[in-house]
């Protein structure tokens, strides 16, 4: 996606409203009453309510917040640092969205180290600014006219000239397998402009993103991206753009491997290149990733904000979820679950031993009908 979309709008932090005092108990929910004195000897964080306010006025479905109010006094007699803002934060955030999340200055600077476990997961790592990353796309052949190629992630750009390279090296490939298992994902502009590569129109994806805007009266943006034979397309609410495209160098049989650790912007791709490039799925039900994230940075905890304000739709308009209770991943064509201790790329993968299965079937298909011309 336009890199506008995906990184938002980081002023937006400023655009929040102040936070409201509590004057009297009365004002808070019965669940959560306190008596005057204690609202006086338990008074807001300001920082807690800042981060709350943040993730209420940008999440993507306002309706997971519920009662804003109880939400930002829940811990006023509970917090006494920054820590435990950010701990008391960062915990009924994850209730309600699990990549939202603040992130210290430690925590990022181990995530440019690519220390991903630090941060709990892929789906975290996999959307966060951070150094280059090694190289992210592997190739190999296959032999019998096969060429693999894996991509480990979209989070560089690099992606796209590694690809490049690589389908160069295999232009004579009769059949390709590329390998999304375990991509977490990244940058969905990369992801889109990846698939160009393998397929010659179609839509893409749609996408609609949650503005800075209150609870009561939330604000949204929407777009959408599609490929032509020349040029990429993106459409907005009130303007469109195109962009020259990536040319189409692979018109051959295709497997995409996908497993559980398919997510966000991969599955993207997976999903664009079934619909319109005719592509196979191989391998088991995808993440069901669905969202990315803004950011917004909080000064005084020396930390930024992840809020997950953008929604993702597939080129079937199919929203997958958010990963977590609310998910609907990707059905392969072909069920194949991995074989205990396989290792991926090897003679034991058994999700690659039935795409190449596949394929050796397409191109000697291909090669008969070939002959008889």
């Amino acid at each position: 996606m336009n890199e506008r979309f995906e990184s938002g709008n980081l002023s937006a932090v400023d655009q929040s409203p102040a936070a409201d005092q509590i004057s009297a108990a009365e004002q808070l929910p019965v669940a959560d009453q306190l008596t005057a004195a204690d609202a006086r000897a338990c008074p807001r964080s300001p920082e807690y309510d800042r981060a709350i306010e943040i993730f209420a006025r940008n999440i993507y479905d306002p309706a997971l917040i519920g009662d804003l109010n109880a939400l930002k006094s829940k811990h006023n007699c509970d917090i006494n640092s920054q820590a435990d803002v950010i701990d008391f934060a960062n915990a009924e955030m994850a209730k309600l969205d699990p990549h939202s999340k603040l992130f210290t200055r430690a925590e990022l600077e181990a995530l440019s180290r690519g220390h991903e476990s630090d941060l709990g997961g892929a789906s975290v790592a996999s959307s966060r600014p951070e150094a280059e990353p090694p190289f992210q796309v592997e190739e190999k052949d296959l032999g019998s006219g096969i060429a693999y190629l894996s991509i480990s992630d979209f989070r560089s750009n690099r992606v796209l000239l590694e690809m490049s390279d690589a389908l160069q090296k295999h232009e004579n490939a009769e059949a390709v397998v590329l390998d999304l298992r375990n991509n977490p994902g990244g940058s969905y502009s990369n992801a889109a402009h990846t698939s160009a590569f393998f397929m010659d129109t179609g839509k893409l994806y749609s996408a609609e993103l949650r503005l800075d805007s209150p609870l009561e009266a939330p604000q949204f943006a929407h777009g959408s991206f599609q490929l032509t034979p020349n040029v990429m397309h993106e459409a907005r609410d009130f303007e469109a753009h195109a962009y020259l495209r990536l040319p189409d160098l692979v018109d051959v049989p295709m497997v995409v491997l996908v497993n559980e650790g398919t997510a966000s912007s991969s599955e993207m791709m997976a999903a664009a290149l079934r619909e319109n490039g005719d592509a196979k799925l191989v391998g088991t039900e995808t993440a069901g990733q669905g969202v990315g994230q803004k950011y917004f940075p909080i000064p005084s905890l020396d930390a930024i904000l992840a809020v997950s304000s953008l929604k993702f739709r597939n080129a079937d308009g199919q929203w997958l979820g958010n990963g977590s209770r609310n998910r609907t991943g990707l059905t392969p064509d072909m069920l194949v679950e991995q074989s205990d201790g396989a290792v991926r790329g090897s003679a034991n993968d058994s999700q690659l031993n039935a795409a190449v299965l596949y394929l050796q079937v397409q191109i000697a298909a291909a090669r008969k009908k070939g002959s008889a011309h």
